[in-house]
């Protein structure tokens, strides 16, 4: 489980417990979370993280760290407000304050705007 915190970490959680661990991932500004199961020969669980003002950061959780950011092209976009994850075809969808939809590639980070 991760939890995004007032203090700008990522906090990851044990379920089988609910008890978080001593590790953060440092996000810093963290408005949405969401997890992505990669598939393929390095099936690491990663998770994606978005704020206001920055782009969105996939972390590999097995390792505790940033392993790609994911940024639209159009630098003015709005501020994030959602994150969700297609897992069958492993696309994510975010949407801005603006009510634009962008969907992500995250196995070859790519963007499209809706």
């Amino acid at each position: 489980l991760a939890v995004g915190g007032a203090d700008g970490n990522i906090h990851l959680c044990g379920t089988d417990t609910w008890m978080c661990y001593d590790s953060t991932l440092d996000a810093r500004d963290v408005r949405a979370l969401t997890t992505v199961a990669r598939s393929g020969p390095s099936d690491r669980p990663l998770l994606v993280s978005g704020g206001p003002r920055s782009p969105l950061k996939v972390w590999d959780v097995n390792l505790l760290r940033m392993v790609g950011e994911l940024a639209p092209r159009d630098a003015s976009s709005a501020q994030l407000s959602t994150l969700a994850l297609a897992a069958r075809d492993g696309l994510l969808v975010s949407g801005d304050a603006s009510g634009a939809i962008r969907i992500w590639s995250v196995a070859a980070p790519s963007v499209s705007d809706w």
